[in-house]
């Protein structure tokens, strides 16, 4: 039994091509992904639309137009990169939905209602709306890798948003009952995990704390470069 949990950042520009990388690489026979069911079958069905504009993308003229396709290609993709793998390079593979549909309903409103409420921006926000203001593939870039290994980015937004119990905690316990579900059923395979850097680094009682006596491999998406 192998059990590996990745962080991710979610707006991650090179997060397909890193997860993919990774994929390939350990060949998992079990993947959990950070959503509900009834949520991926909703981003899959507006991803068909995307996909479609990102294939005509080079008949596209328009810096901003083409920059807002690139931004939806990327848009979950810690959720269709496994299916990608499963259909490409490893059709045995059991893919997982790690996430209670009503609980990821709540932390997704309350996240909606306190970013409408929440007028500071952190340093690293601000970074990163400039990378977007400006199209500037390589700021958003850069802010994103900050976020991935500046654990006080995650601790900062958490206290801006106030409720880590909506936005983190509830949801782990149902990742954690979830992954021992599949290590379990899986127990002569290989699991990975994917989830929010937040989750497995954020400084709290977190979902890699939880599941730490199944000995998992922690890594950072970034971390896949290294391959």
């Amino acid at each position: 039994m192998v059990t590996y949990l990745v962080g991710t950042c979610h707006i991650d520009p090179k997060g397909p091509v890193r997860l993919k990388k990774f994929l390939n690489f350990v060949r998992p026979t079990s993947i959990g992904h950070e959503s509900s069911g009834e949520n991926a079958k909703k981003i899959f069905e507006d991803r068909r639309k995307k996909l479609g504009a990102f294939l005509q993308m080079n008949s596209v003229a328009d810096p901003a137009l083409k920059f807002a396709i690139m931004l939806g290609y990327i848009d979950s993709y810690e959720l269709w990169t496994p299916y990608q793998h499963q259909q490409e390079d490893n059709p045995t593979t059991i893919i997982y939905p790690l996430e209670n549909h009503q609980i990821l309903e709540k932390a997704s409103d309350y996240l909606q209602q306190s970013e409408n409420n929440n007028k500071v921006l952190s340093d690293w926000e601000t970074l990163l709306h400039e990378g977007l203001r400006t199209r500037d593939f390589k700021k958003v870039q850069n802010s994103v890798e900050l976020a991935y290994y500046d654990s006080r980015i995650v601790e900062n937004i958490q206290k801006n948003l106030g409720r880590t119990d909506y936005l983190l905690e509830d949801r782990d316990v149902l990742m954690e009952q979830k992954i021992r579900e599949i290590v379990t059923k899986d127990a002569q395979g290989t699991t990975v995990a994917i989830c929010g850097v937040g989750h497995l680094f954020g400084e709290y009682h977190n979902l890699y704390e939880r599941v730490r006596d199944l000995s998992p491999c922690r890594i950072r998406l970034p971390e896949v470069d290294k391959f």
